[in-house]
């Protein structure tokens, strides 16, 4: 059993050890939610996928793991549904670098709420930059994409910044309609009812709703939006700037490096990604590959926990989860 909790969703999947799903299922967001709903989540995955398998939960020979939510969470969750084998953690780093390029050498650029950069080399060495949450960093995630839409659309709301129809799509967004602005009005009337939007969401599940908009900017960008599209392109050097950043740290040896992507911003719109591209051929000092395929992150976790117990990865095995992926990915999609 492969167990991994993204930013929106926790996936669960049950497999023999040649890669072959017999059942898998999926539950709602866990990182950063309270222990009782986090473990409902998990709760809901692991039970999906022994239903769909029709698996009993003595059947489950190893737990591998990778999980930003609370471990009691995932504990408990586990022992509701009579799961007693040992886990395994695997780190999301660890497990996004296999699931993006299917090798345990080069690099994955992960955007998505969060965002980071983390490179292994063939002597087991690895690197990790950014990863330091929406206050600290989170440089070209979702997060940051949705936030840097909020603010754009809130000065030109309040007249001082660049004409953008992000205001008038994030109120839809967020089903906000503002009354007609009076001469009495201390503020903007809709400035008003967006940051009330945004606070209600505080503390928990702020980030999920700022990093929704980034599907919103992506909108824009594809109508022409000169806005949206500068946001969408700095993201995507700002993510190259940190691969670049990590080959300056680690050794790759000889031959290209494979740069897998991962995270749900790759998906929103192409402008991140040709900006992403053109800045790593303007500065990256070693040979490249930008790897187009990439599997579910749990998948990599799978991965992850073959290598902890001494199964070797086979050509065989890796087309096997390959297919098996495309068929959750499809489901999910």
């Amino acid at each position: 059993m492969s167990i991994d909790s993204g930013g929106s969703k926790v996936l669960c999947l049950i497999q023999k050890l040649d890669g072959e799903l017999l059942g898998w299922g999926m539950g709602g967001a866990a990182n950063n939610m309270p222990t009782g709903e986090a473990a409902h989540s998990y709760r809901t995955a692991i039970m999906t996928a022994l239903k769909t398998g029709g698996i009993n939960p003595d059947r489950i020979s190893h737990v591998f793991l990778s999980t930003l939510g609370p471990v009691e969470a995932v504990q408990d969750a586990m022992e509701q549904c009579r799961i007693m084998s040992k886990s395994r953690y695997c780190t999301d780093t660890r497990a996004a670098l296999y699931a993006s390029i299917s090798n345990n050498r080069g690099m994955v650029v992960l955007s998505g709420t969060g965002s980071f950069v983390y490179g292994q080399n063939h002597h087991g060495q690895s690197r990790l930059i950014g990863g330091l949450g929406d206050l600290l960093g989170d440089d070209g995630s979702g997060y940051e994409i949705g936030l840097n839409g909020l603010r754009a659309a809130l000065r030109y709301l309040e007249g001082w910044g660049e004409p953008t129809r992000l205001a008038e799509d994030i109120s839809g967004t967020w089903n906000v309609t503002a009354p007609e602005a009076r001469p009495t009005d201390e503020m903007n009337p809709l400035t008003r009812l967006l940051t009330d939007v945004a606070r209600r969401h505080l503390p928990h599940d702020y980030r999920y709703l700022i990093a929704g908009l980034s599907r919103t900017v992506a909108r824009c960008a594809e109508d022409g939006d000169q806005v949206a599209i500068s946001i969408l392109q700095e993201a995507g050097r700002k993510l190259a700037d940190q691969a670049v950043s990590l080959c300056d740290y680690l050794a790759f040896g000889t031959g290209p490096i494979p740069i897998g992507r991962a995270g749900g911003c790759w998906k929103i719109e192409g402008r991140m990604k040709e900006s992403f591209e053109r800045r790593l051929h303007e500065r990256m000092k070693q040979p490249f590959t930008v790897v187009t395929h990439r599997l579910e992150p749990v998948f990599g976790v799978f991965l992850a926990g073959l290598e902890d117990i001494h199964v070797p990865w086979s050509e065989t095995m890796l087309a096997r989860i390959t297919r098996e992926n495309n068929t959750v990915s499809e489901s999910i999609a």
